[in-house]
């Protein structure tokens, strides 16, 4: 019974899957815009697909109204000098992106540099590992909005590449 409600769902997964696929070959800008966010390490297809679904199109995708759309901004609770809570995430948002964002900030810890550096940092100011591994997935969600707006994949070197020309501009 269990075998067979499993079967079930392993088929009904891929034939959606399989429905993506021939959607995207149909619409080259999404496939495009599927394969700039491929380009960030800890980004896969299904992740791709769903920051794709779940995200607000315009002209341009303003990421501070995304990140707050994902419930991934951080919320104060602060009241003059009596009352300083806890900094945490505000949860009124998307939680299908947030849970989406989830494994591939936990991939990118292991394979994006930047990302990883990113995280041991918060975690050497005193950070808690949750509250680290949330602004994991909040830049991951920036970055993806960055690359889908300049419509470039994502370049790990971009730093140094952005600190020399700094160097060479001033």
């Amino acid at each position: 019974m269990v075998k067979a409600t499993i079967n079930f769902y392993s088929q009904s997964i891929s034939q959606i899957e399989l429905k993506i696929k021939e959607h995207l070959k149909n619409y080259s800008k999404l496939n495009h815009q599927v394969k700039l966010l491929k380009s960030i390490k800890g980004i896969a297809d299904r992740t791709a697909w769903q920051i794709l679904s779940e995200l607000h199109f315009g002209n341009t995708i303003c990421a501070k109204a995304q990140v707050a759309h994902s419930g991934l901004a951080p919320r104060q609770f602060q009241s003059g000098s009596s009352v300083n809570g806890k900094p945490r995430i505000c949860k009124t948002g998307n939680r299908n992106l947030r849970k989406a964002l989830y494994m591939p900030a936990m991939c990118a810890l292991r394979h994006n540099r930047q990302l990883s550096e990113f995280y041991h940092r918060l975690l050497s100011k005193g950070k808690l590992k949750m509250v680290a591994l949330v602004a994991v997935m909040r830049k991951l969600l920036v970055l993806a909005i960055g690359i889908l707006n300049n419509d470039k994949p994502f370049d790990e070197n971009w730093v140094v590449k952005y600190q020399q020309n700094f160097a060479l501009a001033s």
